[in-house]
Order: C-alpha cells, then sequence, then structure tokens
C-alpha cells in the first residue's frame, strides 16, 4: 500500500543535495561588486576595530550603498552576513550598547533581509553557513583542515572553529538527508528491504 503523502523537495527549501543546508557555492568578498568595498574594508578590519574601540566612529562614516548590485542569491548572503557582522560589533562595540544602528547598515540589511526573508540579526546561517571558505573541492567540505572563515570578530583561530566545527558537521550529514527522505519514500511503500538498505548506508 501506497501513501498519498507528499515529501519535500530538498530543491523546493533551497537545501542541496550534496551539501545539505550549505550553499554549494559560497560567495567571498571578491564576488562582490567593487562598489561594496566599504562593507568589505570594514569586516577585514573588524577585530582591530574592536579591539582599539573605533568600530563605531567608522561605521558612522560609512555611506549608505544600495543594494541594486547584489545581483545573486550568493551575493546577498554574503552581504547579509557582513552587514550581519558589522551591525553587532556597533551595537557592542563601546562602553554601552548602541540603541541605533547607523541607516549605512541598518537600511541595507533590512532590504537584504527581506529578500532573504531571514531576520536582521546575527544568525546560524550568516556566521556559519554563508562564513566560510573551503580549499579544495565541495567534497573536502567536512575536513576541518580545508576550511576557514571568512569574518570573525576576535580574528582567533578559536572563534574560527567554533563556526567551522559546525560547517564540518553540516557537510558530513548533507548527503544524508537524501537518504533520510528515500528510507520514508520506501516506507511509504511498504518496501522494508529497501528500509533497511538505506538504514544502513546512515550508518557508515
Amino acid at each position: 500500500m501506497t501513501s498519498d503523502i507528499d515529501l519535500p523537495i530538498l530543491e523546493a527549501y533551497d537545501v542541496s543535495p550534496r551539501t545539505g543546508f550549505l550553499p554549494e557555492i559560497v560567495s567571498c568578498e571578491s564576488h562582490l561588486h567593487p562598489y561594496f568595498q566599504p562593507w568589505i574594508r570594514v569586516t577585514r578590519d573588524l577585530p582591530s576595530l574592536i579591539m582599539d574601540n573605533r568600530i563605531r566612529s567608522v561605521v558612522d562614516g560609512l555611506p549608505v550603498l544600495s543594494c541594486e548590485r547584489l545581483e545573486t542569491t550568493s551575493q546577498r548572503r554574503k552581504a547579509y552576513s557582513m552587514l550581519g557582522f558589522i551591525c553587532h560589533a556597533y551595537i557592542w562595540g563601546g562602553e554601552e550598547p548602541a540603541d541605533v544602528i547607523p541607516a549605512s547598515v541598518s537600511s541595507p540589511l533590512l532590504l537584504i533581509c527581506k529578500s532573504l526573508e531571514m531576520p536582521p540579526v546575527a544568525t546560524y546561517a550568516g556566521l556559519v553557513l554563508w562564513n566560510h571558505t573551503v580549499a579544495s573541492e565541495i567534497d573536502q567540505l567536512y575536513h576541518l583542515d580545508s576550511l576557514a572563515t571568512q569574518i570573525t570578530f576576535t580574528g582567533s583561530i578559536d572563534e574560527s572553529w567554533f563556526y567551522l566545527v559546525s560547517v564540518a558537521i553540516e557537510a558530513r550529514g548533507g548527503p544524508l538527508i537524501e537518504t533520510i527522505l528515500d528510507a520514508v519514500r520506501c516506507a511509504l511503500s511498504n518496501e522494508i528491504g529497501a528500509v533497511t538498505a538505506q538504514l544502513l548506508c546512515l550508518l557508515e
């Protein structure tokens, strides 16, 4: 007996059968238009700006940039990650938390959040899923030695590894999502042998 239950299609939820919730293509700053250099400079220097207590004065001097040159989802994700780091660095980068975020950050961040359907705060996606680079093939994503963070608050190895361990776990588990769905499909069709085979794949 088969079931009428419709199982989710991974692509409809922007989930990759190869990398799961990690994007197959992660934009780095070189993929952004030179127009966005003001954001790039801040995120490159973020640890020192925070350490020297200059983050707020630098961000206060940033221009309000248009988001029109963010042409792809990958680029918008990169911008979301960058602005998320800048936003939180600004909030906590003084003796007291800031109550107001400058328009140079808040205006483009809100537009990008609306496009990506994300909240305007630091999220797991912005800190981890969209904030890494891989030194070799995508199949090596789960090897920590092949990974690096793009942005951190402190510039420390500890912070990088805090993010990258999660990236490696996501990469390792990504292909298993399709395996689990296949097991459910087989179970709905009462294909016991196939279900067992899929479950055994999860153990490997």
